[in-house]
């Protein structure tokens, strides 16, 4: 099957930190691309990082050199470039042999083996969890030929806890491990009660072997013991977001200067 050619006609503004004052960026957004301040208010927003709109090459160039006066970093880099992780594998039950990072799936032919210097970057955060859906029970003690009423469930948001983002190469795709959702069967007598304590127990291992692997700032913070505020992210799409950025600063570094 053909593969089709990558459009390099669109490019993205890669916006490498968040401004002072976010609506300082957006009035240049707005301004730039004629966007409705609210839009462009969204899009200051979500920065660092790449900025959602394709653009023209002409008007990315003129987006970022505008960001740029105001004293932020940003870079128009052809669409094609930024990763947009189609081929994320969620990792429910992995173990840390010497040969590489073993994910094992539900059956033989799921499983897989990824070396580990193919892993070429890891991404981790604390992230609110989910929601999860709580029902009140309990028996009736009377009966009345009135209607009855059940309690309505409640949505109760979890604990915040650790996730991370393994960046692979050889072929290109995305791990994606979230603390609760994890087997560590591996540990052994290592196991505790608790996930999270679990998740850094795999987290040292892997860091242990994976050591070509390039450590996002937030990573390192967590790695370190400090302060959970340095290592946490509004949303698991916020970590998602600082992954994407980190491995395109990674990959823009080994590029040549153009001549």
């Amino acid at each position: 099957m053909d593969i089709p050619a990558a459009d390099h006609s669109k490019f993205r503004v890669i916006v490498y930190a968040a401004p002072d004052d976010p609506e300082e960026l957006a009035d240049v957004i707005a301004a730039v691309l004629k966007f409705h301040p609210t839009d462009a208010l969204i899009r200051a927003r979500d920065v660092p990082g790449p900025l959602i709109d394709e653009l023209s090459r002409e008007a990315a160039e003129r987006l970022s050199g505008e960001i740029s006066k105001i004293g932020v970093r940003a870079e128009a880099v052809p669409a094609a470039d930024v990763p947009e992780f189609k081929n994320t594998v969620v990792v429910h039950h992995a173990r840390c042999p010497e040969t590489g990072l073993e994910v094992l799936g539900l059956n033989a032919e799921e499983e897989m083996l990824v070396p580990w210097g193919d892993i070429d970057l890891i991404s981790v955060g604390q992230v609110p969890q989910e929601t999860a859906r709580h029902y009140v029970t309990g028996e009736m003690a009377t009966i009345s030929a009135a209607r009855r009423t059940s309690p309505r469930p409640k949505d109760i948001l979890l604990t915040p806890g650790p996730s991370a983002w393994f960046i692979c190469k050889n072929p290109e795709r995305e791990l994606r491990i979230d603390h609760k959702r994890m087997n560590y069967e591996y540990l052994g007598k290592r196991k505790t009660f608790s996930a999270t304590a679990n998740f850094r127990l795999f987290f040292d291992d892997v860091i242990a072997r994976a050591r070509q692997a390039y450590l996002t700032p937030s990573t390192r913070d967590y790695l370190e013991h400090g302060s959970v505020s340095d290592y946490s992210f509004d949303s698991p799409e916020a970590l998602k977001q600082d992954a994407i950025l980190h491995i395109l600063i990674r990959r823009r570094s080994f590029q040549s200067p153009p001549s």
